[in-house]
């Protein structure tokens, strides 16, 4: 990427031109023949050039601003954003014979996160316990409780532990019958996660529009394409956003309908006094680490049914009978939740 911002002072607007295309970075940055910065030259300077009559084949030694903005290589992040501003938009930064060799943006150099960790509670202190009775993959203490305590906080008969929001939903579809030659309609924004879970199952993944003010799945445009294999609906709770569960549940009891809602983002979130991911017949949660609760990588299933619950964690655990350790009475999956995990959680 480097490379594409580096032009001889020699060559023309023109090139300088295609150059600033391929690189997106709206400038470039001119350089002699031993290689050392004489200059640097933007699409506005081009542009303004171009409206007062200059040609393209002109070389850009006649444009380009020579009295730059440059910082030494090793300069500190802080000397860099000092520098930066509306005007000033990219910063070359140079070698101690004046060759550039790298450079610094905003964007380059300011990552804004979407959301950050906050462990000021006791995790520490449980996984330590975790490490220091040697209770460290997926059988331990902290996997029960956290699956009690979570249940309660959203109000849900049954929840299910598992590696990710991903598995979630995907375990919980196999659990409900969701299968070869099914249909289940899903909002088309939302992250690929949602889309895919269908594919695991097995299913097909139809995609309906959102709602303009809540960027959640329309009830009415989830109607226009239900067809007579359509076996689920599953609306997102799209950053923490409630979907308009009363019309889907609606729509749902109309056509004989599954109801999966993916809550991945939206712990916390009420509709009146319900708890979103516990108003279908099952709900997804994921504990990313950028979501609202995070065990680092993990999720959690909340069923209304507990013959589904009870079959979600023979399967989260390889189709390993409860009764009968070693006996594998379905091929199942390793989605199973560590203590470690939970102990954050």
């Amino acid at each position: 990427m480097f490379k594409k911002l580096l032009i001889s002072a020699d060559a023309s607007l023109s090139d300088a031109l295609y150059l600033i295309n391929e690189n997106i970075c709206g400038a470039a940055f001119a350089v002699d023949d031993d290689g050392i910065m004489v200059g640097i030259i933007t699409d506005g300077d081009i542009r303004r050039g171009l409206l007062g009559g200059i040609s393209l084949e002109q070389p850009i030694n006649q444009l380009m601003t020579t009295e730059f903005v440059s910082l030494p290589i090793n300069s500190s992040q802080a000397t860099i954003f000092e520098k930066l501003s509306e005007k000033i938009f990219i910063i070359p930064l140079l070698d101690e014979d004046g060759r550039p060799v790298d450079y610094s943006t905003s964007h380059r150099h300011h990552h804004i996160p979407v959301a950050e960790p906050h462990l000021a509670g006791k995790e520490l202190q449980y996984v330590i316990e975790c490490l220091e009775t040697n209770w460290i993959s997926s059988q331990g203490s902290f996997v029960g409780r956290f699956e009690q305590e979570f249940a309660a906080f959203v109000d849900s008969p049954e929840a299910v532990s598992v590696n990710s929001g991903t598995a979630a939903l995907h375990l919980a579809m196999l659990c409900l019958g969701v299968g070869k030659g099914d249909e289940v309609i899903v909002p088309d924004l939302t992250f690929a996660a949602s889309a895919a879970a269908v594919l695991h199952a097995g299913a097909t993944p139809v995609f309906a529009d959102v709602c303009e003010d809540s960027w959640c799945i329309d009830p009415k445009e989830v109607e226009k394409v239900i067809t007579p294999r359509t076996k689920a609906i599953m609306p997102v709770h799209l950053y923490g956003q409630p979907a308009d569960m009363n019309a889907i549940l609606s729509l749902a009891r109309k056509h004989d309908l599954l109801v999966i809602e993916d809550a991945a983002e939206a712990l916390g979130a009420y509709i009146g006094n319900r708890h979103v991911g516990v108003m279908g017949d099952a709900g997804a949660f994921s504990f990313f680490g950028n979501k609202l609760i995070t065990t680092g990588e993990g999720g959690m299933i909340t069923f209304k049914n507990p013959e589904a619950a009870r079959r979600a964690r023979i399967i989260r655990s390889h189709g390993q009978s409860p009764e009968k350790r070693y006996w594998h009475d379905e091929v199942g999956y390793n989605y199973r939740m560590t203590n470690i995990q939970a102990a954050i959680g």
